[in-house]
């Protein structure tokens, strides 16, 4: 990442580890952290993969590859919601927990999106003078 983090990346880390401690859904028999739907979401397979896909993204913007994280960024912020079908039916109530998390996805999401808009020019500037003295 170029030696510093970005605020939405920090802000991204906090959000997600403040979903695992907060309630992240409320079924008929009480609220149910954020922690537990990591633990055993994977019943559940579609909403859960959000998960990897936010790994995954993270695993690419600190490679600097930062068009493929917000990509799947935005894959991930998409499975997550797909959690709305359960409230859609009834079966769940949404808490604080899981905006926590969707949070977290879109918090890397524009950090993805400003490291692409920071870094990519220069990046191609360089190429390009590099180009030009190959070509000298």
């Amino acid at each position: 990442m170029h030696g510093r983090r970005s605020p939405w990346a920090t802000l991204g880390i906090f959000a997600y580890l403040g979903s695992l401690a907060l309630p992240a859904l409320s079924f008929h028999s009480g609220a149910v952290p954020g922690i537990l739907c990591l633990l055993l979401g994977w019943l559940d397979f579609l909403p859960w993969s959000a998960n990897l896909a936010l790994l995954t993204a993270i695993i690419l913007r600190s490679r600097g590859k930062h068009r493929w994280a917000l990509g799947t960024s935005l894959l991930a912020i998409a499975l997550g919601l797909t959690t709305l079908r359960h409230v859609a039916c009834g079966d769940v109530d949404l808490g604080v927990g899981f905006f926590a998390w969707v949070g977290s996805m879109l918090a890397l999401a524009i950090a993805s999106s400003l490291s692409i808009v920071e870094y990519e020019p220069i990046a191609r500037a360089k190429a390009r003078d590099r180009a030009e003295n190959n070509d000298l």
